[in-house]
């Protein structure tokens, strides 16, 4: 009897769980299901609303695809385009890149990401460029809303190369680039975080702008953390961009050829896009960033013994050898220490 009921109750308990793993099964399989019909729907209606805005595109002469097919299934949204060129006549500016791939996963619908192909072929001024990488892709992510509002994003490249056709040399390279943002504390406020590793100028150009300054055609280490503030946070949906309103740089740092350059300062912009507000540059060597930067315009040929003699008498002043030298900008004018320098750029 001892027996008949073990193996009774043995029969009822391994019923139970064959009975807990069918519907386990069942479940996984709806899930399937539903995920890949989401799927299917959602890539099928982003290739059609991709087509739509190519013909668009195309009608007004302002570029073509060849073809736009699903991507994704059955665990993303997604769309692949191969043969796109966008141009602007006017401009002189075209790109064409044998294929991009844009898609969001559907665990995270508001995230998307876009790949691009190794080798692509860009037109600015009319002078073509051939642009090729490792790897290139941009991440964005949304808030919920009606216009899509931006939550952050990320731009990521490798081993880029930007080759002028006619020249046949390379004009710009990067050995890794990255860039972030997310959204900060405050409305409109987003967070920026990035920098460059081995960025080379096209050659000979710092030797023409300034010759005896001493500095490299590779800049070997670039990063950038600070926040922009926007009037209004920004958004895809929405028909104009918001005005730009405050650059506020944490900390800027150079280092090129051996020299080093840490840049910080907050500026507020007028709705022209004039700043105003002062930035603060720390440098031990003034001497050849003052000679790059007379080369490069930024400081008048009548001005120039005055701002020499303003930075020697900081570096006398300087335990460390390093001097803090104050970029102010107020009424539309660049001031250096008080030396007024010339109009403002406008940053809109």
């Amino acid at each position: 009897m001892c027996w008949l009921s073990f193996a009774a109750g043995h029969k009822v308990i391994g019923q139970f769980w064959e009975g807990v793993a069918m519907r386990i099964w069942l479940w996984a399989i709806v899930a399937a299901g539903l995920a890949g019909a989401v799927s299917w729907g959602g890539s099928a209606a982003l290739v059609a609303g991709a087509r739509t805005g190519f013909a668009e595109i195309a009608a007004q002469g302002q570029g073509s695809v060849e073809d736009v097919s699903a991507k994704g299934f059955p665990l993303a949204i997604g769309a692949r385009a191969q043969g796109v060129r966008l141009t602007d006549p006017a401009q002189g500016f075209a790109w064409t890149i044998p294929e991009l791939t844009l898609s969001a996963p559907l665990w995270a619908p508001l995230t998307w990401r876009v790949d691009l192909s190794a080798l692509q072929d860009i037109t600015v001024g009319g002078v073509p460029f051939t642009l090729t990488t490792d790897q290139a892709f941009a991440r964005v992510s949304f808030g919920a809303g009606r216009d899509l509002p931006l939550r952050g994003g990320a731009v990521r490249i490798t081993n880029a190369s930007l080759e002028m056709v006619v020249a046949s040399i390379p004009s710009f390279s990067v050995t890794a680039f990255e860039l972030v943002a997310q959204a900060g504390d405050a409305e409109g406020r987003y967070q920026i975080k990035g920098g460059a590793e081995a960025l080379t100028l096209p050659p000979q150009l710092i030797a023409t702008l300034a010759p005896q300054a001493g500095f490299p055609a590779t800049v070997e280490q670039l990063s950038v953390a600070g926040q922009l503030g926007f009037a209004e946070p920004l958004a895809v949906l929405k028909d104009t961009p918001p005005i730009l309103q405050v650059l506020d740089l944490e900390k800027v740092a150079l280092s090129w050829g051996g020299h080093r350059l840490a840049v910080s300062g907050a500026l507020t912009l007028s709705p022209a896009g004039e700043p105003e507000g002062t930035l603060t540059l720390a440098v031990s060597d003034w001497q050849n960033w003052l000679a790059l930067a007379q080369g490069a315009g930024l400081v008048p040929q009548e001005r120039l013994p005055m701002v020499q003699a303003f930075a020697q008498g900081l570096a006398n002043q300087s335990a460390d050898g390093v001097i803090r030298l104050p970029l102010s900008f107020a009424g539309g004018l660049m001031f250096f220490a008080g030396l007024p320098l010339g109009p403002t750029p406008r940053l809109r």
